[in-house]
């Protein structure tokens, strides 16, 4: 059983989530935001297997939480780092969904200061950021990972109206054929829904720092 810990705690990382457009004309990437995330307590179950050695709890998955329709959704907050992937597994009424997305290659391993400004030329880190990154495009035909009957498409156009962005995840996959064994490593939840639209994918690139 988890040990109580306060929800004011301090986790010993950060998460930067930076998403946008990429133009499938021009290949130009247009950024629509750049917030940090909240660290789940799942990340610690994913950390101390990794340092273990187990390879099969890396991070290998993004999630696009969204809905299907014609006005501004209502929006949320990620109220508990507990709300992980039972929060998603819930999900699958009539326009609610979330598309599981693998990360497109292996992260980029860079330093990140802000942890300890003006110590740069110390080298105090030599490698302690991880950026991920993962693109989806949209159709008509691609159905989110619910078992809502009829499935929700993921689009810029559909019976319901265009498909809207309104939170993401990182996760991590140990049994990739059975996504509610995933693991949820970060969430964020979207100020302000990013909607789908044609000739665009939506990228994301999510870096998580470590002190």
């Amino acid at each position: 059983m988890r040990n109580t810990i306060k929800e004011t705690y301090e986790p010993s990382c950060i998460g930067t989530v930076t998403m946008g457009y990429r133009n499938l004309k021009t290949n130009s990437f247009t950024p629509i935001f750049h917030k940090k995330n909240l660290i789940m307590y799942g990340a610690a179950d994913i950390m101390s297997r990794l340092v273990s050695g187990d390879n099969r709890y890396s991070i290998s998955h993004m999630y696009y939480h969204y809905i299907n329709t014609s006005v501004v959704p209502s929006l949320y907050e990620v109220n508990s780092r507990a709300d992980g992937i039972n929060f998603f597994s819930t999900l699958g009424n009539t326009t609610e969904d979330w598309i599981r997305i693998p990360i497109l290659t292996s992260a980029k391993i860079d330093t990140y200061y802000d942890f300890a400004p003006g110590e740069e030329q110390n080298n105090v880190y030599s490698g302690n950021m991880a950026t991920f990154v993962a693109t989806s495009a949209s159709h008509p035909t691609q159905q989110g990972e619910s078992n809502a009957s009829p499935s929700n498409y993921f689009a810029y156009a559909g019976d319901n109206g265009p498909s809207k962005i309104i939170g993401v995840a990182l996760a991590s996959s140990p049994d990739p054929l059975n996504k509610y064994k995933d693991i949820v490593f970060s969430r964020l939840a979207l100020s302000s829904p990013i909607t789908v639209q044609e000739n665009s994918y939506i990228d994301c690139f999510w870096s998580i720092a470590f002190k």
